[in-house]
């Protein structure tokens, strides 16, 4: 089973290390990789509830549901467009192989048990909003506070249903309101 190319596992990596604000305080959640109708899906989920997912086209691959550590794509990772695949050698133990360089890579990977937890969430339903939003983003985040001494004050708050954006670094705060979803007729 092919898992990704090893610019994809970088890509990934790189992306899941932006979704965790300041230093983590507990492991890197696992990689679920699902194979359904030629379509490859590789999802995260932090357990600040940010989700990223990679999906691409997995012509002629068998339908697999499997769950890595996240210890996996990092040690796999690298600059090519080189396929990274998994060969299973029980229910819970794999190998995973790649060419890296002039030699090949491999790596002895313990699975985990898929689990109601694993499941790939549905994307939400999405709404185009007005295109101030983004200035408006730009700038509550500019005003956030760098660093991460205190959880609030170094994000941002986006209110969806009242329309606003917050930002704040304990002496500069940041609002910016009026942002409405824009619906069409039928809904």
């Amino acid at each position: 089973m092919i898992l990704c190319t090893r610019a994809n596992a970088r890509d990934f990596v790189a992306m899941a290390n932006r979704c965790v604000a300041g230093r983590p305080r507990r492991p890197a959640p696992p990689i679920v990789i699902q194979i359904k109708a030629d379509t490859r899906i590789i999802t995260a989920t932090t357990t600040e509830g940010v989700i990223l997912t990679h999906t691409a086209q997995a012509p002629k691959e068998h339908d697999d549901f499997l769950v890595l550590p996240a210890s996996v794509l990092p040690g796999v990772e690298g600059s090519t467009e080189n396929a990274v695949t998994l060969e299973r050698q029980s229910k819970l133990r794999a190998v995973v192989r790649w060419q890296g360089g002039s030699k090949p890579g491999t790596l002895p990977v313990g699975l985990i048990t898929p689990d109601t937890q694993h499941e790939i969430p549905k994307p939400p339903e999405l709404s185009p909003v007005s295109d101030m939003l983004l200035s408006a983003l730009h700038e509550c985040a500019r005003s956030a506070a760098r660093g991460d001494g205190r959880f609030s004050l170094s994000r941002i708050q986006l209110q969806g249903k009242a329309g606003r954006v917050v930002g704040t670094d304990s002496k500069v705060a940041l609002l910016s309101i009026g942002f409405s979803a824009i619906r069409s007729a039928g809904k």
